[in-house]
């Protein structure tokens, strides 16, 4: 414990006196117990972390910390920076948390506003319950979550975007992209009369259609950018496609 007269200085007994940072942050901490002292230093001005769970009504595992262990973010293979959470959501709210499991006065990383718009990527730490902000799925389905810390973005996509590029070995291409009329979808397993649904960024479903001749019509699409979710034999692939 802290000596009451010397910070610098470490108690084995006494009152609980505790030492207190200023800034979320990461510090070195440096106890001698020769010399019953201890040195803490900051050494950057970020909090560095890299476990992330996923917590809400929106998930299989609801509220209950106990239920949420195996709801777990991943790093991406392909940006160490980022770490992802995919799979099934029902309509409902969620956030994320991180550092010591199980403790809701913990950190967590949520929006900037309750129920925030997807297309804002941006997040904050929060620690203590300061607020209680919380990010709200729509409709339910898949989704993928991503974290990069080095950032504050939290970015959230309909559909298994990690899925995207592989189907049982075989690349999936979707051209032209950008597009401003039909879109073509490539594969050698083919798509025909498969449903293919296209999603806004903020999981709102735009367009719900049947796949003809491995052709999807997004004439109707305002300028933006769009996920298009393909359900086809049990299986669900995504792809982000720009209507121009």
């Amino acid at each position: 414990m802290k000596d009451p007269n010397d910070a610098a200085k470490v108690l084995k007994n006494g009152a609980d006196n505790q030492w207190s940072v200023s800034a979320l942050a990461q510090f070195d901490v440096t106890v001698n117990l020769n010399t019953m002292s201890i040195n803490v230093q900051q050494t950057s001005t970020t909090a560095s972390y890299k476990n992330f769970w996923i917590i809400g009504d929106a998930t299989p595992g609801g509220w209950s910390m106990d239920s949420v262990i195996d709801q777990k973010f991943t790093q991406n293979p392909n940006n160490s920076s980022e770490y992802y959470y995919q799979g099934s959501f029902s309509a409902g709210e969620f956030k994320i948390f991180m550092g010591a499991f199980n403790d809701f006065n913990g950190s967590f990383y949520m929006p900037l506003s309750n129920h925030q718009s997807f297309s804002n990527t941006a997040a904050q730490i929060v620690t203590g319950g300061a607020v209680d902000y919380k990010w709200q799925i729509m409709s339910s389905g898949n989704y993928t979550v991503f974290v990069n810390p080095t950032a504050n973005k939290v970015t959230i996509t309909p559909g298994l975007i990690l899925a995207v590029n592989n189907i049982k070995g075989k690349v999936l291409s979707v051209y032209p992209n950008p597009s401003s009329g039909r879109i073509f979808i490539q594969s050698p397993t083919g798509f025909d009369n498969s449903r293919a649904d296209i999603f806004n960024f903020d999981g709102k479903k735009i367009i719900s259609s049947t796949i003809i001749n491995n052709q999807i019509d997004t004439t109707a699409l305002k300028t933006g950018t769009y996920i298009l979710k393909i359900d086809s034999n049990s299986d669900s692939y995504s792809a982000k496609i720009i209507v121009k």
